[in-house]
This record gives C-alpha cells, sequence and structure tokens, in this order.
C-alpha cells in the first residue's frame, strides 16, 4: 500500500516541477536491475489508456501491476 502511494506522490511531484536542462529523469522502480524512469513509466501509461488516462490513483495502481 506503502509502495503505491509513494509511486503516486512520486509521478505527481514528477509533473510538478518545472522543466531544466540537465534535470535527469527520476528513477520510479527498477525491474531485474533495469530503471524504469517516471518519463517512461508515464509515457506508457499514456499510450496504453489514451483518452482514459485519468492518473487517478486507482487507475495507476492497476497499471503499475500490470506494467510490473
Amino acid at each position: 500500500m506503502i509502495r503505491f502511494l509513494s509511486l503516486f506522490l512520486l509521478i505527481a511531484l514528477a509533473w510538478s516541477l518545472p522543466a531544466q536542462n540537465g534535470h535527469e529523469d527520476p528513477v520510479l522502480f527498477t525491474v531485474n536491475g533495469d530503471p524504469v524512469h517516471v518519463s517512461e513509466f508515464v509515457y506508457i501509461y499514456e499510450k496504453t489508456n489514451g483518452d482514459k488516462a485519468d492518473y487517478s490513483r486507482g487507475s495507476v495502481e492497476e497499471y503499475l501491476r500490470l506494467y510490473t
């Protein structure tokens, strides 16, 4: 539960930060030692959900379970 809340807060924080040159894309989580960055997760979430991407907690948690 805390993991999903942390994920949601991390994504919200990443979207709220202003774009900066040289700003490193934070790692959201790792899969078998391979980092998954926030931008990668958001891109695939939006691509998969299209117009249905509502960014609700339940929607993001469900997609995270499918992603991992």
